[in-house]
């Protein structure tokens, strides 16, 4: 008896990690942990279905000239300007809620995507303009 309810309360456990969704975040407090590197890859065309929160770890740039920046803010200092094609590592099953932007098809959006950059460290852009890799 003892292994059945040690086993139930084992697949309960598993199951709520499970089933944990990713979750927005309105303001970045803290950086995220840094998992991996970052790489280029040939250009993509442009997708319909941009990320909605990293699943992969990994988002791919559809746009040249993306601003990857300090904050998720249109005015925060820029860190780089991503090019069609750059393979970033990304923050997973997150997404930050920011300021507003018109970018790759989308107006109004104000969804952000922390992305890692070599030598600088965790910056933020626009969700629009990635797709998951």
């Amino acid at each position: 008896m003892k292994i059945v309810k040690s086993l139930l309360a084992l697949v309960a456990t598993a199951g709520l990690v499970v089933a944990a969704p990713g979750a927005a975040s309105a303001a970045p407090d803290e950086a995220p942990p840094r998992t991996g590197a970052v790489a280029s890859v040939a250009p993509q065309q442009v997708g319909v279905n941009h990320t909605t929160s990293c699943p992969t770890g990994w988002v791919v740039s559809d746009a040249n000239n993306l601003p990857v920046r300090t904050s998720p803010s249109t005015t925060a200092s820029l860190i780089e300007w991503g090019q069609s094609g750059w393979l970033y590592e990304c923050y997973p099953n997150t997404y930050y809620l920011g300021d507003r932007y018109t970018a790759c098809g989308v107006t109004n959006a104000n969804g952000w995507i922390a992305v890692w950059v070599p030598g600088t460290g965790w910056g933020f852009t626009y969700m629009t303009c990635l797709d998951d890799y």
